[in-house]
């Protein structure tokens, strides 16, 4: 519900990215920005990490589903704008951010798009070690 009371902070009509506080990505915001210009939201995806081999969702035409192959892990980036369906959820109430998700997908209005890049899900401990070495070696 962070997001959702947040919003009073941000100007209407201009889009903003929420990040996931445990991810370290080189996940490019601009390109994220082209695949929802004006509605909804768009997702960041990655391939599924061993620690989330099912994935989340599926990339078809652009959108993020539910259902068919491959699956993909959401990347905990995302980009919305101010009509996705937050006034559907009290302020200053928790909630997940995947319940927002699911609306925006039954509406046909969640984008993504498949990062190729560095992303490192640093949630663990040994998560952040391994990450900072692969960093600092790329």
């Amino acid at each position: 519900g962070g997001v959702r009371t947040a919003l009073q902070y941000i100007p209407n009509g201009v889009p903003f990215i929420v990040h996931n506080a445990d991810v370290i990505s080189d996940i490019d915001i601009r390109a994220l920005s082209m695949h929802s210009p004006h509605q909804g939201c768009a997702l960041a995806l990655v391939r599924n990490p061993a620690h989330h081999p099912k994935g989340d969702f599926v990339l078809k035409n652009g959108h993020a589903i539910h259902e068919g192959e491959p699956r993909y892990t959401f990347a905990g980036v995302s980009m919305w704008h101010h009509d996705a369906s937050w006034a559907t959820y009290p302020e200053n109430r928790a909630f997940p951010l995947s319940r927002v998700i699911q609306t925006e997908i039954q509406q046909q209005r969640c984008f993504a798009m498949l990062h190729q890049g560095q992303w490192f899900d640093i949630g663990r401990p040994r998560d952040l070690i391994r990450a900072n070495k692969l960093w600092r070696a790329s």
